[in-house]
């Protein structure tokens, strides 16, 4: 009994720190608070337009909680989904940190665009979700067979599986340097929305031309 509770000891340091992380935008509201108007922007369309709006005080107070509250979760599901897979270690650090640091960049973006300060929002966001996929690829192919859809394959095919989850590491990496590298600049936006679909069609059909099929009837 022990030693399952010093096993969580620093999964559970790990989502108190984060969760913390998520509140941190809610200090600098509140230190800001009378310089900032009753209406604050919250979502930005793609040309980096202001679309959508709400209440000063739901974008200081709620919106850092639901974050929290979602890292919680994040967090929980991690550690269930990682002990059937043997998710590697670095993964489980990389997924563990994506909500608080995407909490932090967003609301930094809304206050400086609030406080009268021009942002490109999609030049910040895509390079910060390029490098996440740069890191997510680096250990795709150390994670479990479940990583990938065996649907209908040979799950016997150890070296199929094996150039298969090098194969979507390989665009997952690519993709991410891609992104980080264009993000910056106004095309970024369309090479980042280009790569996903190539993402989603090389995590489905690698695969299924690298694996061999079943012999099951």
């Amino acid at each position: 009994m022990e030693n399952n509770n010093e096993n969580k000891k620093p999964y559970l340091a790990l989502m108190f720190i984060t969760t913390a992380v998520c509140f941190m935008p809610m200090l600098f509201g509140l230190a800001a608070w009378n310089n900032l108007p009753e209406s604050i922007v919250v979502h930005f369309n793609f040309n980096n337009e202001p679309d959508n709006f709400a209440p000063k005080w739901v974008t200081v107070f709620i919106l850092p909680a639901l974050m929290a509250a979602m890292n919680i979760l994040y967090h929980l599901l991690i550690e269930k989904s990682a002990k059937g897979q043997k998710m590697p270690a670095g993964l489980k650090l990389v997924l563990k940190w994506l909500a608080p640091v995407l909490c932090l960049v967003v609301s930094a973006l809304v206050y400086a665009y609030t406080l009268g300060n021009f942002i490109n929002i999609s030049g910040i966001l895509i390079p910060v979700v390029g490098l996440v996929f740069a890191a997510v690829g680096n250990y795709i192919p150390k994670m479990n067979s479940s990583a990938i859809n065996l649907t209908g394959l040979d799950k016997s095919d150890s070296e199929g599986i094996t150039k298969a989850k090098r194969v979507v590491g390989i665009l997952f990496v690519a993709a991410g340097v891609l992104n980080f590298a264009c993000g910056f600049f106004y095309f970024g936006r369309y090479v980042f929305m280009a790569s996903l679909p190539v993402l989603l069609l090389g995590a489905v059909f690698a695969p299924f031309f690298l694996v061999k099929r079943s012999s099951r009837k």
